[in-house]
């Protein structure tokens, strides 16, 4: 790996097009931030959850259900505590603890602003406790606070740059929002969220996003039968297949801002110096982080020459979580991303490109037919049929694939029964296959490496699910 290509002055404006061109696409208008309890009185969204419509105790049941609400205590718990031990050991005062959690971790646990990651003072217990608030996903609301209860307030007007509103109803919008902190940026509202090597090998765990399983685990706090959510629920298919390639572009996005920061110690764009390339934790994790007994190193039957958790050929895959190619095939400018990672240049030149491309192609996603489920249940049986999965990565992606569309298929009425065969299936036979476990097999929550995993177990018990089919098919 060529490490030492400098940044010649054509790749130099080309990055700083890249990097500029999609932080000015989402800059606003500075919007004074309210602060969540603008929110909260009875008569707008903080009424008595279950009473009424949906948006007037949507406050209420997101300040008590969501994990949100919560992200700002945890950054006290035990866990963070031994993190940041592990990131700066002279931080011993709790002043001195409060600036790493400022430089580290607030930009995705509170509702934090630029001015709140360079502060040197305690943070403030109220700000804390609201956690990630209403703001950081709708967006700061001294513009919007106003007009957003009127009639005419509706359609895509609400969302231009200058209303400082963001989008959470197109499917689009709504991951895009997500990622920002589930995935990443150094640049993306004057902050850096950038869950990197060092912040992983600490504790925290890595970030492996998925749209539908997030939206699952936030309490609804929305109209489950109104317009927008309709066209949510019409396929979870397309929500995970787009929320994927949403993903996947902020990793580009996010890989290409570390390459350009770790050019300077004095970055504009970044309040960390001596960002370190290449950055690991672009890598997949288990290409170097796994089991080097005997059995490991054992591979499927019918994948010659490669071991259980798929080693690559000297360089570990990039973002393995997102590019495994076993359901639907390699994509020629991601395989070459990730094939021959060399210096910043090409990593800049190819980050740019896959960025647009799979944005792109999320749109198109998202206003293509929805995908047909026992079409792609069928095309991921073939495939698993000729031979196992490479790795963990690989047989996530199945499983997630394959669960979406057991539920695209329970939500109509002539195939509920075989859509609901088919998840019950899969979670008794399946998913307990891709749970980590210690060395006694039992599931254990410090456990980070699937070290345990099973190609070719994993393929016989999805086989065997599958197989429910063709005893419910109607």
């Amino acid at each position: 790996m060529n490490l030492s290509i400098p940044l010649t002055p054509w790749i130099v404006g080309l990055a700083g097009i890249f990097v500029w061109g999609h932080l000015n696409a989402r800059v606003v208008v500075a919007n004074e931030w309210i602060g969540s309890s603008s929110c909260a009185s009875a008569t707008c969204h903080g009424g008595t959850v279950g009473r009424g419509p949906a948006w007037n105790h949507s406050y209420s049941l997101s300040r008590s259900a969501d994990p949100h609400s919560t992200s700002g205590a945890l950054l006290y718990d035990t866990d963070s505590r031994r993190i940041v031990a592990a990131l700066s050991p002279d931080a011993k005062s709790d002043n001195d603890y409060d600036i790493v959690l400022r430089q580290r971790c607030i930009s995705c646990h509170l509702t934090a602003k630029p001015e709140d990651i360079i502060s040197t003072s305690r943070l403030d217990p109220q700000q804390v406790g609201e956690g990630v608030s209403c703001e950081s996903c709708h967006g700061p609301a001294g513009a919007w606070l106003q007009p957003h209860v009127l009639e005419s307030w509706k359609g895509e007007m609400r969302f231009q740059p200058q209303t400082g509103l963001l989008d959470t109803e197109s499917l689009v919008g709504r991951a895009e929002g997500c990622v920002r902190c589930h995935v990443g940026s150094r640049i993306a509202d004057g902050m850096v969220r950038d869950m990197n090597h060092d912040l992983i090998a600490a504790g925290h765990p890595a970030l492996r996003f998925d749209l539908l399983t997030y939206c699952d685990n936030m309490p609804h706090h929305w109209n489950d039968f109104g317009e927008v959510e309709n066209k949510f629920s019409e396929s979870a298919l397309r929500i995970r297949t787009v929320g994927r390639s949403i993903a996947l572009m902020a990793a580009a996005r996010l890989s290409a801002e570390r390459a350009l920061d770790s050019q300077s110690n004095t970055s504009s764009l970044s309040i960390t110096a001596n960002v370190p390339w290449p950055e690991l934790s672009d890598f997949d994790c288990f290409g170097c982080h796994q089991s080097l007994s005997p059995r490991s190193y054992r591979p499927p039957s019918n994948v010659v020459g490669k071991p259980s958790l798929q080693i690559s050929d000297g360089l570990p895959l990039w973002n393995a979580w997102y590019t495994s190619s076993d359901v639907s095939g390699s994509d020629s400018p991601l395989w070459q991303f990730r094939a021959k990672p060399s210096g910043q240049a090409d990593w800049l030149t190819a980050a740019t490109e896959i960025s647009d491309l799979l944005r792109q192609k999320a749109i198109s996603e998202t206003t293509a037919p929805a995908p047909d489920a026992l079409k792609r249940i069928g095309e991921i049986r073939a495939n698993i049929s000729k031979r196992a999965p490479n790795d963990w990565n690989a047989a996530a992606r199945i499983y997630l694939e394959l669960e979406a569309a057991a539920r695209d298929i329970s939500s109509k009425t002539p195939t509920r029964a075989l859509g609901q065969n088919l998840s019950r299936s899969l979670e008794i036979t399946v998913a307990p296959m891709l749970r980590f476990t210690g060395s006694d097999g039992a599931v254990d929550s410090r456990t980070r490496s699937p070290q345990n995993f099973d190609p070719l177990a994993f393929r016989i018990q999805t086989i065997k699910a599958l197989d429910t089919l063709d005893a419910t098919q109607p």
